[in-house]
Parts: structure tokens; C-alpha cells; sequence
């Protein structure tokens, strides 16, 4: 039987039961998004932090003379999310 690679990826921090596990996957989602769509955008609320299982993720925004600024890459294993509005939990806008 093939390891869940979420389980994978906490057992390196701290070890788990099967049923321990089970219980914290309970608490997650799986999203699926193809190449250029998003997790988050612009006016929603973040309620979320995202752990990339397959690909990367690209976080970034535009400014107020449209140019992309690269905040990170999340590539697999790796978690992500824009913190800021995760902590304040209010509506992401760009000026």
C-alpha cells in the first residue's frame, strides 16, 4: 500500500498513526487547477493555505503601473498562501 505523500511529508516533522492521520487529512481538500487558473484572487477572502502535491504554484501581484512582482514559487512539498491576508482573513486588494 502506497503512503498518502501528505503523510509522507509530516511523518518527517513528527511520526503518525494511521488513525492520527486520517483524522488530519479529514481537515483537507484536494484542488485541482490546470496551467494559469488560480487558488486565490483578487477581492476573495483567504482562508486557506495550499500544499502543493503536483506542480508549482506562482505567488505574485501587479502594481500601480501593472508589473508583476514574483512573492514566491511553491513547488511540491511545499506550502503556500498569501500569509498577510490569511492572518487578517479580509479581502485581498491591489491598489
Amino acid at each position: 500500500m502506497e503512503l498518502h505523500p501528505l503523510k509522507i511529508h509530516i511523518d518527517e516533522i513528527v511520526p503518525l498513526t494511521d488513525q492520527e492521520f486520517d483524522y488530519i487529512l479529514g481537515h483537507f481538500t484536494a484542488v485541482n487547477k490546470r496551467k494559469h487558473q488560480f487558488v486565490v484572487q483578487e477581492n476573495e477572502v483567504v482562508e486557506k493555505e495550499f500544499w502543493v502535491i503536483k506542480g508549482c504554484l506562482k505567488s505574485y501581484f501587479f502594481d500601480s503601473t501593472g508589473k508583476e512582482h514574483i512573492l514566491q514559487f511553491a513547488m511540491e512539498n511545499w506550502w503556500v498562501t498569501d500569509y498577510d491576508a490569511l492572518l487578517i482573513r479580509e479581502q485581498l486588494i491591489f491598489l
